[in-house]
């Protein structure tokens, strides 16, 4: 039934999605255990996918590379360094002309 079923939608046709399900049902209900197990997470494996991507973004949030540079205290008081010296240059810039 299911082999026929994708056969059938490959060459460009449909299928009954009620009587494919149907047949999967029927077909997991005949496994042993009816659901694969989980593999237990090892805290000790360093090749974990998982610690290996929160390694890496907690490098690049130290490096800066993920956050704005006006969220932390010290962009945003760089932005405010820069935004008074833009102030003073255009104040200098009309008091002479």
């Amino acid at each position: 039934m299911i082999d026929n079923a994708g056969a059938t939608v490959l060459n460009g046709g449909s299928t009954d999605l009620g009587r494919l399900i149907t047949a999967t049902e029927s077909l997991i209900a005949l496994l042993p255990n009816r659901e694969l197990p989980k593999p237990a997470p090892r805290a000790d494996d360093p090749n974990d996918p998982r610690k290996i991507m929160w390694e890496t973004y907690l490098s690049m949030r130290r490096r800066g590379e993920l956050a704005d540079p006006e969220s932390t205290f010290e962009g945003r008081g760089r932005r405010i360094a820069e935004l008074e010296a833009k102030i003073a240059e255009l104040e200098a810039a009309e008091v002479s002309a």
